[in-house]
């Protein structure tokens, strides 16, 4: 097994990237006045901690599994992730009545609030096939990325524009997802499969600064399409106009007001989660809300004629503190909370962590490839724990199905091994 620093290597900066929201949402300049911050503190503690043991004992648990796949399925999946991305690229736009052009792609990127709100004003609506052929649209960038050495040129050069649709096809509708998620899968598949760049301090400097540059433009980007939400053309502007904030005396006093609102700014889109997990908190144990954990169950339960949504923590804070179901960040731990109550909640936290490790450890081992799909989603469902229940929301048939795979592989590795 390799070295523990490799090993936990994810876990020391997803868990450390989620304290420094909850430090930011405490000691931030945002007063998000909340009634009981000392339940909160625990509870974020706990949750924590669940995530840490889960992962802990994931890779103490951990053996070698075996899943090889022929190079020729692997192109086909790459293929086939660059059309079914180009199709819903073209889904995605028409439906906000973009036009198919780079011109458009251009508008969206300066004029970004235009594109999100002629973009939100759509119901989409996904297909059956759509849903069916998910897996494969998703599990295309990780094996590329982890295959990358054994792609002829031709295949590599569509694994490029499979990347550029996939990012195009988010800020074409004035969305940070997919740049964020491209950043984070291609990341941690390249540390995968190249574990000295963690080791190495010089060549993890070198993927650190990086990384770095990709977060400010990033950054810059939220920091843009935030103002042009706003409708604000610049920061002078946003400053004058921003009494929707309620920014603590301190800041507004020793920092300079341009720093103050980009900080206001990162602090409201990372930590407004917490505040509505600790509105939900002091609701405490509601009944249950069965398949009101994510939007996907949701839709889910509709169509056989039944709605949870009246009985969601989502639904109460709507009314009681007109904090929108899809407009405001609610955190997954109470997204999770409506189908298994805060008391369940470390549980599904903590096995998160398990299978999150033991694709990981898969994914370094190197010698099964559908890890490394099954490792970008826990990554992503694990990003996005401030915000909301992402990957379950967005991406359920495909956690499904590629984890059920992955769990098969090991299961018959556990089978061939005795």
């Amino acid at each position: 097994m390799e070295t523990s620093k490799i090993t936990y290597y994810p876990l020391k900066v997803l868990l450390g990237f989620l304290v420094f929201t909850e430090i930011l949402f405490f000691l931030g300049p945002i007063d998000f006045n909340i009634p009981n911050p000392f339940g909160l503190i625990t509870y974020l503690f706990i949750l924590n901690s669940a995530l840490w043991c889960g992962y802990r004992f994931g890779v103490r648990t951990f053996c070698p599994s075996n899943y090889e796949m022929r190079t020729e399925i692997i192109n086909i999946i790459i293929i086939a992730g660059v059309v079914l991305e180009f199709l819903s690229l073209v889904s995605m736009w028409s439906q906000s009545g973009i036009s198919i052009s780079i011109d458009s792609l251009l508008e969206s990127i300066t004029n970004p609030g235009a594109a999100y709100y002629s973009d939100s004003n759509e119901e989409a609506e996904t297909s059956i096939m759509g849903i069916l052929l998910s897996p494969i649209s998703f599990a295309a960038i990780p094996l590329a990325i982890a295959t990358w050495r054994d792609r002829p040129r031709l295949i590599k050069m569509l694994i490029v524009l499979l990347v550029f649709i996939t990012i195009a096809k988010w800020l074409g509708v004035g969305k940070r997802k997919g740049l964020l998620d491209i950043i984070a899968i291609v990341a941690f598949c390249e540390f995968a499969c190249h574990p000295k760049l963690i080791e190495n301090k010089v060549l993890h400097k070198k993927m650190v600064y990086v990384l770095i540059g990709f977060l400010v433009v990033f950054i810059a980007y939220f920091i843009s399409s935030n103002l042009s939400r706003h409708g604000k053309d610049n920061l002078a502007d946003a400053i004058i106009s921003s009494s929707f904030y309620d920014c603590k005396d301190v800041y507004l006093e020793f920092l300079p007001p341009v720093f103050t609102l980009i900080l206001m700014n990162v602090s409201d889109y990372l930590c407004q989660g917490y505040r509505a997990l600790s509105l939900g908190l002091f609701y405490g144990i509601l009944p249950l809300a069965p398949l009101g954990s994510s939007w996907f169950t949701i839709a889910i339960a509709k169509k056989i004629g039944y709605d949870p949504l009246p009985d969601t923590y989502m639904m109460l804070l709507e009314k009681d503190y007109d904090i929108g179901m899809t407009l405001n960040w609610h955190t997954a731990y109470l997204w999770f909370a409506n189908d298994f109550t805060f008391i369940g909640v470390p549980f599904i936290v903590y096995f998160i962590g398990y299978f999150w490790a033991q694709s990981w450890c898969d994914s370094i081992n190197g010698r099964n490839i559908v890890a490394f799909p099954v490792m970008c989603l826990f990554t992503i469902m694990v990003l996005y724990f401030f915000a909301n229940n992402q990957v379950f929301s967005f991406s359920f048939f495909p956690f499904i199905v590629l984890f059920g795979f992955y769990m098969l592989t090991r299961i018959k590795s556990k089978i061939e091994s005795e």
